[in-house]
């Protein structure tokens, strides 16, 4: 019986889950960012399951915050880089999740670009 330590089945499938996030999502969000290079900086910071990409102003990062949330997709702004979104998934992330957050990420892109 585990109490409060972590049973090693455990970490090793939040180890592959972070990989499988880290591939999917680092793959996905780097082949938006030329695809949107009008709104987006060519920016890709991050490890594990946390990055952050810039918005070319902070006018523009509030209006991709609101059309991710608008499309199903909270992401997080910072208080430090006014231009800085982040995205912070939960550890328990499934291979379809991580899909269907860039999907929703897209959609949110694609709506800024048009107004």
């Amino acid at each position: 019986k585990w109490t409060t330590f972590t049973p090693p089945a455990a970490g090793l499938s939040r180890r592959y889950r972070g990989l499988v996030f880290h591939r999917r999502s680092h793959g996905g969000l780097k082949n938006l960012l030329p695809a949107y290079s009008d709104i987006l900086e060519p920016i890709l910071r991050g490890r594990g399951l946390i990055y952050a990409i810039e918005a070319k102003n902070p006018l523009l990062r509030e209006k991709i915050l609101a059309a991710a949330l608008q499309s199903g997709i909270f992401l997080r702004g910072s208080s430090m880089n006014h231009c800085a979104i982040h995205f912070q998934p939960p550890l328990i992330i499934t291979h379809e999740e991580v899909d269907e957050a860039l999907d929703r990420f897209e959609r949110a892109l694609a709506l800024v670009t048009k107004t």
